[in-house]
């Protein structure tokens, strides 16, 4: 198995382990934020939305990567977003359908 796969498979373990313990009445007294970062966290996570690489995206408009990072200099094209589980940059299709590049 690889190591990103791993990386799945214990954070399903430990998603899988926080609701047992959750439904068995064992998280009682977490802060308000550690609840509120979490569910934004899971939601995330959840969300229909899939992150597109740099390359990915630059696909998408049939760019070049470098034309695609001129276009986000110029602000043609929004930045990409920081998202937790990923190294680099990411942007969603559904932000990228609104961009009129021309």
């Amino acid at each position: 198995m690889d190591t990103q796969q791993d990386e799945y498979q214990e954070l399903g373990d430990m998603l899988r382990k926080v609701s047992d313990d959750w439904n068995d009445g064992k998280c009682r007294g977490i802060s308000p934020t550690i609840i509120t970062t979490a569910s934004r966290f899971i939601a995330e996570i959840l969300s229909p939305r899939i992150p597109l690489s740099k390359e990915e995206a630059s696909k998408y408009f049939h760019l070049s990567t470098r034309q695609f990072d001129r276009y986000v200099r110029l602000g043609k094209i929004p930045r990409g977003k920081k998202v937790a589980g990923f190294t680099s940059l990411v942007w969603y299709r559904d932000d990228l359908s609104k961009v009129n590049i021309k």
